[in-house]
């Protein structure tokens, strides 16, 4: 119902999200009929109306290892786009797996709150750019969002809507050689409340 991306796990299994909030895993996607069900349901989370809700997914580049994704939402309860990460919790396998949305840590959060107006979307990408060899976090995240039907907000760069964002992917913190870093504000920054 209405999906808006999906990604893969290494192993070949698929996850879909759904804009009302609900991510869908399958088994095995090749397969007509595959084994399939709700990994994670967030529609108490999501803000479901015009082009907010449940847009992104992103699979950790060491998921093997850390069990990682991440989410990009509209957030109800904030009324904000956010990105968080979430834990895979791997049960009995194939089509028994599901996210813990008890794991949820929020990595990137919109300053200003929703307008209900359109262009409210984005997407994530993950890159390896690090900086240098002492790099905390060589994975950067790339954030884009929509400007919300107001143009001018795209070319102010006071306002975080109609950018691309781009955040440590370790821990939400602003990479030091973004363009516009700033290590008084970026020294200030909590991921989970601020954007700039």
């Amino acid at each position: 119902a209405l999906p808006t991306d999906m990604a893969f796990l290494p192993d070949g299994r698929m996850l879909i999200v759904q804009k009302s909030g609900e991510v869908i895993i399958v088994e095995d996607p090749s397969v007509a009929n595959s084994a399939k069900s709700v990994y994670m349901d967030l529609s108490a989370e999501v803000e479901n109306s015009r082009e907010a809700g449940l847009l992104n997914i992103e699979i950790d580049p060491n998921f093997d290892e850390n069990g990682y994704f991440y989410l990009l939402y509209t957030d109800l309860a904030e009324q904000r786009t956010t990105v968080a990460r979430y834990q895979h919790q791997e049960n009995g396998g194939g089509a028994a797996s599901t996210g813990d949305i008890s794991s949820k840590t929020v990595l990137w959060r919109e300053f200003d709150t929703y307008s209900d107006a359109d262009h409210q979307g984005g997407g994530m990408a993950i890159a390896y750019e690090p900086i240098d060899g002492s790099d905390p976090s060589p994975y950067k995240m790339y954030i884009s969002i929509g400007e919300e039907f107001v143009a001018a907000n795209a070319q102010d760069l006071t306002h975080d809507d109609g950018k691309v964002h781009r955040i440590n992917l370790a821990d939400g913190s602003v990479p030091a050689d973004n363009p516009y870093y700033d290590p008084v504000a970026a020294a200030a920054y909590t991921p989970s409340v601020h954007t700039q």
